[in-house]
């Protein structure tokens, strides 16, 4: 009877060991089905990226640029008396690209403010008793002007931008003054290599030394 008995309690601790071990196998099981749903996560999250922000670069708008041509050097100054119906001054230039927007002079008027000078723009031809024979395609009389004034023609509109690139002679004369104390234009030094400049006139001859009359032309020349 007692061999019976320990028969028996032999056996149920042997399904006790037995319960205990599967039992320690499942939760196992379990541990490693949860680590690997951890691991597939932890792998497949997207990374996070920090928004790029990019500054608009803005270019600066392109200007027009301008060319000024003078017909002189600057040093001592003397006038030209133009009150002679036929005394006159005159310069041929070239404009080589652009437009070509105002031409000016720099008058006295030998201080009574009294007196007329035209000024006029002419499309070169040829020569000069060729190019004043034609029509100037531009022309203006200051009437009584003010002593030392700048007088301008202006060859800009609102249509156009002056005119268009190519050779010109500018004239100065047909003065008139009733007062008779003269009406003309500053002189200064002959100007030094001045390409645009072509040739310079007195009284319709030409040239090339002594003081020379001073006449600004302004030449603009359009942003791409």
């Amino acid at each position: 009877m007692k061999k019976q008995l320990a028969f028996i309690m032999a056996a149920l601790l042997a399904l006790s060991a037995s319960a205990l071990s599967a039992c320690s196998s499942g939760d196992d099981e379990k541990t490693t089905d949860t680590q690997k749903q951890t691991d597939a996560i932890t792998t497949t999250a997207p990374a996070v990226t920090e928004p790029v922000t990019t500054e608009a670069v803005t270019e600066a708008p392109k200007r027009d640029s301008y060319e000024y041509i003078a017909t002189y050097t600057e040093g001592d100054r003397s006038p030209i008396d133009l009150k002679n119906g036929t005394s006159s001054v005159a310069a041929h230039f070239v404009v080589k690209e652009g437009f070509l927007e105002s031409v000016s002079a720099n008058c006295p008027s030998w201080s009574d403010d009294v007196g007329n000078l035209t000024m006029k723009i002419y499309k070169w031809d040829t020569d000069y008793e060729t190019t004043i024979a034609a029509e100037p395609v531009a022309t203006e009389t200051f009437v009584d002007y003010e002593d030392n004034s700048t007088l301008a023609i202006e060859l800009a509109t609102e249509d156009r931008r002056g005119l268009e690139a190519g050779e010109y002679l500018w004239f100065l004369g047909d003065g008139e003054d009733s007062a008779g104390s003269g009406v003309g234009v500053w002189a200064s030094a002959f100007p030094e290599e001045e390409e645009a400049i072509l040739g310079l006139y007195k009284n319709g001859k030409e040239y090339t030394s002594g003081p020379s009359f001073e006449c600004d032309i302004t030449v603009v020349i359009p942003a791409e």
